[in-house]
């Protein structure tokens, strides 16, 4: 497995910079997220299938926004009541946070590690429309 982080010398003998190999990063983060996902999914499913003997799963999302869905899940989780529902719901919050966080390490990147302005601001903007549609928006 190779490093993601490449050491380049300035040759005119300055400080050594180190560059992201940021496609794997990203790369990395996707496929995190959608494996994580896909296996609370699969487990959900499984869950409920045991306790109800039927693969027919009864299933709604709750008219939220992204940030009172984690809530009610995370307080089913931490007090007792937790269900298969609401791991297939941890399931759909991985699939849903997947893109958010590819969005967040591109806009620190670019910010922090390339101080390319005109990314750091497209890529800003695009965390801030998902932000206000995920978390904000009812």
């Amino acid at each position: 497995m190779s490093s993601n982080v490449v050491r380049d010398d300035d040759p005119k003998g300055g400080e050594t910079r180190l560059d992201f190999d940021m496609e794997i990063v990203i790369s990395y983060v996707l496929i995190t997220g959608v494996v994580i996902s896909l296996i609370l999914l699969v487990a959900g499913t499984a869950a409920y299938a045991i306790a109800h003997h039927s693969l027919a799963l009864a299933y709604s999302l709750p008219q939220v926004n992204l940030y009172a869905f984690i809530s009610l899940t995370f307080v089913h989780l931490f007090t007792g009541v937790f269900t298969a529902k609401d791991v297939i719901n941890l399931g759909i919050i991985a699939l849903m946070l997947t893109p958010y966080v590819r969005v967040l390490f591109s806009a620190i990147y670019f910010g922090a590690i390339e101080h390319n302005m005109k990314y750091t601001l497209f890529t800003t903007f695009v965390l801030t429309v998902l932000t206000y549609s995920l978390f904000l928006r009812l």
